[in-house]
């Protein structure tokens, strides 16, 4: 996935490479391993480091509490905001998720302002969380367990509208679902050990989203790999940093 992306930012052209990585599930959701997993087990150690630390931070709530989870956009009181997080809090958005969202998801112009936010679910709190779309373009997902950190239930449903088909998926370390903010998607109960995840969305100034349904998003022509846009925007135009400030709209 680096290789591949570091090659598509210096040459746009070379995009579908990048594509190639993702599955999808159905239209509108796609899944890759996106961790490395050495690489991961150093981020989880910096990340109970800031927790021992005691600095003060927020849970997330919103759909529902989860109380184990951490803020983590400076939108939001109380987010993690210890600087060596924050700047690779921008690199994921900003160097991946952005172009890949645009890429698979056609969310050009509705994806300058960021969200993010941890969860944890476990068997005693926070086990479950019942079907809802996201106020977002786009969502990416991230599992952060490391793989000697097993868990079992806590599958993650994904309904298409369209074909009323519900398809199932099982996070694993390192594995990431991007996905429209208007799918919906429920998580079932987890029955045991312990599930960690990174959660961040994208949506454009005063959290304006695609309206309309499928029609208001590009897509991946799965014959020939290539990307379709309603707008006919450009690869270079994908692969570009995001001009517009910063508002200061959370979702919550």
């Amino acid at each position: 996935m680096r290789q591949a992306v570091n090659e598509a930012w210096e040459n746009p052209e070379k995009e579908n490479a990048v594509a190639d990585l993702w599955e999808e599930i159905i239209p509108g959701v796609y899944s890759a391993q996106f961790f490395d997993l050495d690489r991961l087990a150093e981020f989880r150690k910096y990340l109970e480091a800031t927790v021992n630390s005691e600095i003060p931070r927020r849970a997330p709530y919103g759909i529902q509490l989860n109380r184990y989870g951490v803020m983590l956009d400076p939108r939001s009181e109380g987010h993690l905001a210890a600087p060596n997080f924050q700047a690779f809090y921008n690199d994921i958005m900003d160097r991946y998720m952005r172009p890949i969202a645009r890429l698979l998801l056609g969310t050009y112009g509705y994806d300058n302002q960021t969200f993010g936010f941890s969860i944890q679910y476990n068997p005693d709190k926070d086990k479950d969380l019942h079907a809802h779309t996201d106020a977002s373009a786009a969502t990416l997902n991230i599992n952060i367990n490391l793989p000697d950190e097993e868990f079992t239930g806590s599958q993650v449903d994904f309904h298409d509208k369209y074909t009323r088909r519900v398809v199932q998926t099982t996070f694993e370390p390192g594995k990431a679902i991007i996905h429209r903010g208007n799918v919906p998607h429920a998580t079932h109960p987890i029955t045991s050990g312990q599930r960690n995840n990174l959660v961040v969305w994208l949506y454009g100034d005063r959290m304006q989203i695609p309206r309309g349904g499928a029609s208001s998003y590009g897509s991946i022509d799965s014959s020939t790999s290539k990307v379709v846009t309603v707008d006919n925007i450009t690869a270079r135009e994908r692969w570009s940093l995001s001009d517009g400030p910063k508002d200061t709209v959370a979702p919550f």
